[in-house]
């Protein structure tokens, strides 16, 4: 009786040892890029590019660099992702229909989506027009030394409404002012003024993307004509 047990546990074990294997060598495994594909970037062999992370615009200087045409490749866990520049390549970046920035942005941010959508079907219109609206000014390079003036003065006008208050929720308040700032660091001036408690979540929901890219940019304010 015993040997059997032994015997249906040394199989078992065997048996998870084998799976763990083939998981493994399945999380290796990539679909390669195409054969017209920009200059490939190597990695970490199961994280990919994690220089990425790590030193973002380190990373994507050098791998500008290193490319003749300026855009390159590289992996994100299995994910093929392809890195843009020049005026053509920030053109399709914004322009392209078949790209999409949402599911992009699920690469760099853990949690996507996470806030319930309304069932009001003028939502969709509001957030189409608001969308097209950030991706016009994002498509500026001028004006970059505004944005640390226009985020201080919501900082500012933050903490004097805390200060007034007195008795705060901390959640509230830093999704009003991430909200509120990051609309006026894009120019959006009348929908920075309209963001209240009520809306600040469903503002933060679409402006995920869009302010992953802000931040990116902000990194440049110093040097604009390095941003390409």
């Amino acid at each position: 009786m015993f040997e059997i047990a032994f015997h249906a546990l040394t199989q078992g074990f065997y048996l998870l040892v084998f799976v763990f294997l083939v998981r493994c060598l399945s999380l290796l495994w990539k679909h390669p890029f195409p054969a017209n594909a920009p200059k490939f970037i190597s990695g970490s062999p199961l994280v990919g590019a994690i220089r990425l992370f790590s030193d973002r615009r380190g990373f994507c200087h050098g791998s500008k660099a290193a490319s003749p045409t300026g855009n390159y490749s590289y992996y994100l866990g299995r994910n093929r992702v392809v890195g843009l520049s020049g005026p053509q390549g920030r053109k399709t970046f914004f322009e392209h229909k078949d790209l999409s920035l949402d599911q992009g942005v699920e690469l760099f941010v853990a949690v996507t989506n996470v806030f319930e959508q309304g069932d009001d079907p003028s939502l969709d219109t509001h957030v189409s027009y608001f969308r097209s609206t950030v991706r016009t000014a994002l498509q500026r390079s001028q004006s970059l030394e505004l944005v640390p003036a226009a985020i201080e003065a919501c900082t500012t006008a933050s903490l004097n409404r805390m200060l007034a208050k007195g008795l705060i929720d901390p959640f509230q308040e830093l999704g009003w002012l991430y909200a509120e700032s990051t609309t006026a660091a894009l120019g959006i001036d009348d929908v920075a003024s309209s963001i209240n408690y009520e809306n600040a979540l469903r503002y933060n929901n679409e402006l995920k993307p869009y302010g992953l890219i802000l931040q990116e940019r902000r990194r440049l304010i110093c040097t604009p004509s390095e941003w390409s």
